[in-house]
């Protein structure tokens, strides 16, 4: 019924709802098109007869046959499945859900394997909801987990259903159609199907074997997020671009995509330091975080500079948009070349620089320089009392750092020498990919700084096509300025990617 799409399916079912100006069931009738199938079978309820209404005018080869739930506000999609489980011991059959949106490969891809019964899958990863699978060294599904059954202590086995099956006539006839049946006359028709395949696995695990997906895009479109995030991952390669830069992070989300725009420190923090904080994190999250002064001190300790100097403030970007700084000088100060001196054993006596630079106010990024951007914690430095008197009182100040941040700066110091080892170590990896991208072909100049690399190609002066190129071949998401090229390091193993497609990218472009 789709519910959770609000306006998108008040009046209409989840697979007419448009995704970049075309419908779902649209765009996977035409997929399904050139794979010569012998027909369709579409099972509706919810406002079914929009779909009805609107594939009449299909004009296509495909034979489409639709199957009524009249019930379908009581009962779930086994229910479903089983209005049509005579048709599905006719046939082979691929069995698709109508929510889904996905590149051609992967119907392709299921098609042409030789293997009776399958299953589209793909490694866990944090934004995938819904049943889990796991599978045995050969692919052979070993057990289906639904969502009362997820344990995130074991992630690493898990494989997300991408709800695409294809079963042989012989599997639903011997096996998945009686099974089908007794487990509705056992538990009703409110259930899912996939638990019926749980049971058939787990008495026989050979009858149905999984296939990782790698490469190909797709996703769930549940909610009005997902729809938002897929018309981003199907865009046009120029407007996806745009929409990603729009959006400024929350990448997690989207599957498969590097961000080289952003600065990461992927070297901090350390595993016992993370350990540290998911232990506390029940505690911390029912706690309000302490006041201005309390912060302040915090943050001084972990900087050894005067408490008189420092604020703590939850976003840079959100305190220069207000009037706390107003009349001030503002740098936003490289924090890394700060920790970075420390790192190489350059001392610095920060009260006494900050009192030499009188009314400036230096704005560093901390938690994202700490490798933990989400947190959003700023600091904000400098000898005019007075100003960080204001910016301690600022409303925005006041509501805006979580307890979380504030357990970070409790425990940094622990972790102090650990961050300026992993600043070493961003450092040297900034030279490696400095050397290794000025050595391509075609980049007229390189420069390196603490937290990344510069380059221009020759000839261009709009690098932006180049940047499109690198995001829809090689899913990685390149930043710029004015005529140049930009990129963060990530990890080693990362950055090597990173070279490989600008070599590849770079013979693509010039030709």
């Amino acid at each position: 019924m789709g519910r959770r799409l609000n306006e998108y399916t008040r009046n209409n079912t989840k697979c007419m709802v448009e995704v970049n100006g075309q419908r779902l069931i649209d765009r996977l009738v035409g997929q399904l098109e050139p794979l010569h199938l012998r027909r369709l079978i579409i099972v509706v309820g919810y406002q079914g007869q929009n779909v009805v209404d609107h594939l009449k005018s299909y004009a296509g080869s495909l034979p489409i046959e639709f199957v009524e739930n009249p019930i379908y506000d009581r009962t779930n999609n086994i229910y479903s499945l089983s209005l049509v489980k005579e048709q599905l011991q006719q046939d082979d059959t691929l069995l698709i859900e109508s929510d889904l949106i996905f590149d051609d490969e992967l119907l392709q891809r299921i098609v042409a394997d030789p293997y009776p019964n399958l299953c589209l899958v793909e490694k866990y990863e944090p934004w995938m909801d819904g049943t889990m699978v796991c599978i045995d060294e050969e692919c052979y599904v070993t057990d289906f987990v639904s969502k009362k059954a997820f344990n995130y202590q074991d992630v690493d086995r898990y494989y997300k259903t991408i709800n695409i099956y294809k079963f042989s006539r012989e599997f639903s006839t011997s096996t998945y159609v009686p099974f089908l049946d007794a487990y509705c006359h056992a538990l009703g028709n409110n259930e899912y199907y996939e638990q019926v395949l749980r049971v058939i696995t787990l008495i026989d695990r050979a009858n149905l074997r999984a296939m990782p997906v790698k490469g190909p895009r797709w996703y769930e479109i549940d909610d009005a997020q997902d729809l938002e995030i897929a018309e981003t991952m199907f865009a046009a390669p120029e407007e996806r671009m745009r929409r990603l830069l729009a959006h400024g992070g929350g990448f997690w989300r989207y599957p498969k995509m590097l961000d080289f725009s952003h600065p990461s420190q992927v070297f901090f923090p350390s595993r016992q330091m993370l350990d540290e904080l998911r232990a506390n994190l029940g505690t911390v999250l029912r706690m309000r975080p302490s006041d201005p002064d309390e912060l302040a001190m915090l943050a001084a300790k972990n900087l050894n500079v005067d408490k008189r100097y420092v604020a703590v403030v939850s976003s840079a970007e959100a305190l220069l948009a207000s009037d706390a700084l107003r009349d001030c000088e503002v740098r936003l100060a490289t924090w890394y070349k700060y920790a970075s001196d420390r790192a190489s054993g350059v001392v610095t006596d920060l009260s006494e620089a900050l009192e030499r630079q009188g009314q400036t106010v230096f704005i560093h990024d901390f938690a994202e320089v700490c490798g933990m951007p989400g947190l959003q914690l700023a600091l904000v430095l400098t000898a005019d009392e007075a100003t960080l008197e204001r910016v301690r009182k600022h409303p925005l100040v006041q509501a805006g750092v979580s307890s979380m941040a504030e357990f970070f700066l409790q425990i940094y110091g622990k972790y102090a020498s650990r961050s300026e080892r992993a600043l070493q170590k961003m450092r040297a990896e900034c030279d490696w990919l400095l050397a290794a991208i000025g050595e391509l072909p075609h980049v007229a100049c390189a420069e390196g700084s603490l937290t990344g690399v510069c380059f221009r190609l020759e000839g261009t002066e709009q690098p932006s096509a180049f940047a499109v190129g690198m995001l829809e071949r090689h899913q990685m998401l390149l930043g710029s300025e004015g005529n140049r090229l930009l990129v963060h390091v990530r990890s080693h193993a990362d950055n090597e990617r990173l070279v490989e497609a600008l070599t590849q990218e770079i013979a693509h472009f010039f030709g």
